[in-house]
């Protein structure tokens, strides 16, 4: 016998979310689980006195309520019409997350519509800061007896022992697929070029860019020394972290020296965006590996002079520092992007990008996201017109920037940043003003090692040529096998 229920999500403050309601045979029951179609055909239960909103953003729906009347359940989203049968088994699966650094609940009902809303499920989950999914994942149901088995494709590449880790109950030393397909799938596409890649990566395209040994088995494995040395690796980044996690496996003492209060480097602000939370993973996985190999990190530890390890090795990995458009008047007005990414620094509503590169292009998304304003400026004839972009990553995002009307100039130069607007110059050679409330900086990195190399000072990752982090990975891989 079918009957009608109604899904109810209900929260007090801001979360957001992805929900998703399973039948036996994997058919989404929920209309615009996704809310890739804005937010119909869900319902927004608003209770008086209550000022909220339900926003839609590239994560899912976002709840934000400001003010409240003293009900715990403020704001909510209601989905009815869903014929559910009886003796039928059904899964509800969703993501949340709460921004906020204190726990907030989540209110979960599946209630029939007919003929007294009768709840046949009413759920108080905990959340946290980080996504969380809440369901029941394909181990549970085959350890259950309730599936045969769950296939997987690319997080094998990026950790082939991760069932195996699954299966102990080790589920944090699992090494995350990060979805950036520079290593399993390098090609490259933009104007006027179908696919730009080496031979190398056209011959593998099964290698992975966070797992250097991933089928490169006869150059990338860890070979234990005969000559156990200290390394002092300067640069808690990724490229540090690397270097010290294979060294130590090899039987080296390293010890990471890094300048500020944090490990993660230029990655914490790579990662920052709110779309990039397996980039997040990956670092957080790599911090966890520091502490459980017991690599000595010594924080707030600036180095100028190399020479004060004498003999021992040396691993600079301090990355890039930003490049400066110092010819241009009124430079000084422009926020660079990692002061964006990391938050020391705000913009306004309507915000100029200049460099259409990746970093600027993903900058841009995030504020459309945002309910910005972005405009685009780039030099080159086509966005992100790069080496090292999968194609499937570049040509999202050019699409959505044309599905969404961003506004976008090519072949156009910036010749001067006002007060409330810039001046570029474009291809025709006119002059054009943007009016704009912000300008963020996005015209690439420079290499910034603090020593140069030689001898026994290796250099690894951003310090030495400027690349990805699929470059960095494996980089810092091979310097630390050379040790």
């Amino acid at each position: 016998m079918k009957k009608l229920f109604a899904l109810v999500l209900s929260f007090c403050l801001c979360l957001t979310m992805c929900p998703k309601v399973f039948a036996d045979e994997n058919e989404n029951i929920i209309k615009n689980g996704n809310f890739i179609n804005g937010t119909e055909p869900w319902y927004i239960n608003k209770k008086d006195n209550t000022n909220g909103v339900v926003e839609v953003t590239n994560e899912g729906a976002q709840f934000k309520v400001t003010q409240t009347n003293g009900n715990p359940w403020e704001l909510g989203l209601h989905q009815g019409q869903l014929v559910l049968e009886d003796g039928s088994k059904y899964i509800l699966s969703f993501e949340a997350k709460v921004d906020s650094d204190i726990e907030k609940t989540l209110r979960v009902v599946v209630e029939n519509q007919d003929p007294n809303w009768e709840k046949n499920l009413e759920e108080y989950v905990n959340l946290s800061n980080e996504f969380q999914k809440f369901t029941e994942t394909a181990a549970d149901a085959v350890a259950n007896g309730e599936l045969d088995g769950a296939g997987f494709a690319r997080q094998f590449l990026a950790d082939q022992r991760w069932i195996t880790k699954l299966m102990n109950d080790e589920q944090d030393d699992i090494r995350p697929c990060i979805l950036c397909h520079n290593g399993c799938f390098n090609m490259c596409h933009y104007k006027g070029v179908p696919n730009d890649q080496d031979l190398s990566d056209s011959l593998h395209l099964a290698r992975c860019a966070v797992n250097a040994e991933t089928m490169q088995w006869n150059k990338h494995y860890i070979k234990k020394t005969t000559s156990p040395k200290t390394v002092h690796i300067i640069g808690g980044g990724i490229g540090g972290m690397e270097a010290a996690r294979v060294l130590k496996l090899r039987g080296h003492n390293p010890i990471i020296h890094e300048k500020s209060g944090e490990l993660g480097g230029a990655f914490i602000a790579a990662s920052a965006e709110s779309y990039k939370g397996k980039l997040r993973d990956l670092l957080a996985w790599y911090i966890r590996k520091m502490d459980k190999l017991g690599i000595e990190v010594r924080l707030n530890d600036e180095i100028k002079d190399v020479s004060a390890f004498g003999k021992e090795p040396v691993i600079i990995a301090t990355g890039a520092i930003p490049r400066l458009l110092k010819r241009v008047p009124g430079y000084e007005k422009m926020v660079e992007a990692c002061e964006y990414l990391r938050g020391s620094k705000g913009v306004g509503q309507t915000v100029a990008v200049i460099g259409g590169g990746l970093t600027g292009s993903e900058i841009a998304y995030e504020l459309a996201l945002q309910g910005k304003n972005p405009v685009i400026v780039e030099m080159k004839d086509d966005l992100i017109s790069q080496k090292g972009v999968c194609l499937a990553n570049s040509s999202y995002l050019r699409e959505w920037f044309e599905l969404h009307k961003v506004p976008v100039y090519l072949e156009t130069t910036l010749k001067e940043v006002k007060d409330g607007a810039i001046v570029c110059t474009g291809k025709d050679g006119k002059d054009i003003e943007i009016k704009c409330d912000s300008v963020i900086s996005c015209a690439g990195y420079i290499p910034a090692p603090v020593a140069e190399k030689g001898g026994k000072r290796h250099l690894v990752g951003d310090c030495d040529k400027v690349g990805n982090l699929r470059t960095v990975v494996w980089n810092a891989y091979e310097t630390a096998m050379k040790i």
